[in-house]
């Protein structure tokens, strides 16, 4: 296919205002391969009076409009400034798997100010070659891809009562069959509904992975029978009654008998409204080696995408004795690109992968977390910046390094690690899991959304958690957007992707 390299387009008029200004537009194809289509630039949007037409909004009018603010935001700002606008062109015939698919990979980008897509979801899209052959700015326009907004997907809206207690399984299984229509799947990402969802949705018909392996999967006790170190951990309490947490609630670190008997008795007298409302706890020890998160998305028992993030040091990682330190297991930060060596990477992904099908889940997106015991490398103090950073041990370890999995999540990791993922490699596991709840018709759709960026992780990212000081009714309405405010050179494009606060105004923060 002969393409051309470059061409001018004519001027552009754009009425603004009541006032009518005019551009000249050049525009060129873009010489990087793309798997599916051609990138069109356009730039040097400056003024110029010769040779103008007027733009109507015709043919593809959100195109249009998305160039139009472009020009838009020129005229209202610096006057020598360039704005570069590209076009994303079919050059064979396909459907659309995912119509946000450039907005989603363009997020936390600092060289693009704004980006839209023009299609809708599984949409028939025609190659655009002979477009591209012609010099015609206007043309290239109403065939680019990129989704007038899609704002309403859902047909309706189920209210059922989704506490987490005795009755949860048979009022998911009353609302879906009261509704009179099929649904489409079922999925959550909250743990403590995780088997009695499973059964609901073995009951409708919907199950994949069988319903005993989220029993297991959400039985801290469970999980440990299954792995090969089981013998260095025991239960207290009745072993037919689940053993179950959240959040890291109820850990705690002991170093002697009196702390162990303090712990176990704290950790047994927790009660919360729980569909496994649990009184025992399980006993296992204490690894001193570095934390990871392992994601993985299967897809019939294979790995379609394996990412390990490092978890850092918490503060009940310290040799502190203090309860309210060594109580403390909440996540500090995670990084994107783990500073693991390659070979107890390979270690992790084969023990990991070899618990998830152990259990018996063969498709879907998994969170899971564990520590490297007697791994070559350390967290490590910098005392010039005053951080941690993961840096080979200085003295040699006399154990041969081992995965030690401390929890496996059947469901994909919470909001801000998912979206750290969608940033840094362009996979998106609540999409995935959303076509998982779909059925086996989707899964080349599953399947092609599970492909990370094609060189891998396109920057360094890290989730930096930021915990409250004081307890007591929260006063702002987004802590996050407020930081923003006030601190814009910490909190710029150019450092933080995005921000999010579980928290809102009105609620009330408890301290550890």
């Amino acid at each position: 296919m002969n393409l051309p390299t470059s061409s001018r387009a004519r001027g552009l008029l754009l009425h603004h205002n009541n006032q009518r200004t005019f551009f000249h537009c050049q525009w060129s194809i873009n010489s990087a391969k793309l798997t599916y289509g051609v990138s069109v630039d356009l730039y040097d949007l400056d003024q110029d009076n010769a040779g103008t037409r007027c733009i109507a909004l015709e043919g593809s009018p959100t195109v249009f409009e998305f160039v139009l603010d472009a020009l838009d935001s020129l005229m209202e700002g610096d006057p020598d400034a360039v704005v570069a606008v590209k076009l994303l062109v079919p050059t064979v015939d396909m459907y659309v798997s995912r119509s946000d698919a450039i907005e989603t990979r363009m997020i936390g980008c600092i060289l693009v100010e704004q980006a839209r897509s023009f299609v809708e979801p599984l949409q028939h899209i025609k190659a655009a070659t002979h477009s591209l052959q012609a010099d015609n700015l206007v043309t290239l326009f109403t065939r680019s891809i990129g989704d007038s907004k899609w704002t309403d997907l859902r047909e309706a809206f189920v209210p059922t009562d989704i506490t987490s207690d005795q009755g949860l399984l048979a009022r998911i299984v009353q609302a879906v069959r009261g509704y009179g229509k099929p649904f489409d799947g079922i999925m959550t990402v909250s743990d403590a509904r995780l088997p009695a969802v499973a059964r609901a949705a073995a009951q409708l018909g919907y199950a994949t992975n069988p319903a005993y392996a989220y029993d297991i999967a959400g039985d801290k006790y469970l999980t440990r029978k299954l792995e090969p170190s089981a013998s260095e951990s025991f239960h207290f309490a009745d072993v037919g009654q689940p053993c179950t947490g959240s959040g890291s609630e109820g850990v705690s670190r002991v170093d002697n008998n009196d702390m162990l008997v303090e712990a176990v008795a704290r950790a047994c007298s927790l009660r919360d409204s729980s569909v496994f409302a649990s009184t025992g706890c399980v006993v296992e020890p204490y690894i001193s080696g570095p934390e990871f998160d392992a994601n993985l998305v299967l897809l019939n028992g294979d790995i379609l995408f394996f990412e390990i993030a490092d978890d850092y040091t918490s503060r009940g990682d310290s040799k502190s004795t203090e309860l309210a330190s060594n109580s403390d297991f909440l996540e500090t930060q995670i990084m994107a690109q783990t500073g693991l060596p390659a070979h107890e990477q390979a270690m992790i992904r084969d023990h990991i992968h070899a618990s998830i099908t152990r259990q018996a889940f063969r498709s879907g997106a998994y969170h899971c977390q564990g520590r490297v015991r007697d791994s070559t490398i350390e967290f490590r103090l910098n005392s010039s910046t005053g951080h941690f950073d993961l840096v080979p041990k200085a003295t040699k370890g006399v154990g041969k390094p081992s995965v030690y999995l401390m929890e496996n999540n059947t469901r994909p990791p919470g909001y801000m690690v998912s979206r750290l993922t969608t940033i840094t490699y362009g996979v998106d596991y609540y999409a995935l899991q959303m076509l998982f709840a779909l059925g086996a018709e989707e899964e080349d759709r599953f399947r092609g959304l599970a492909v990370p960026f094609r060189d891998g992780a396109q920057y360094c990212s890290m989730v930096q958690y930021i915990p409250p000081k004081y307890s007591g009714v929260l006063l702002t309405g987004d802590p996050g957007k407020e930081m923003a405010v006030r601190c814009p050179d910490l909190v710029s494009r150019d450092n933080v992707a995005l921000t999010w606060s579980p928290k809102r105004k009105g609620d009330r923060i408890h301290l550890l």
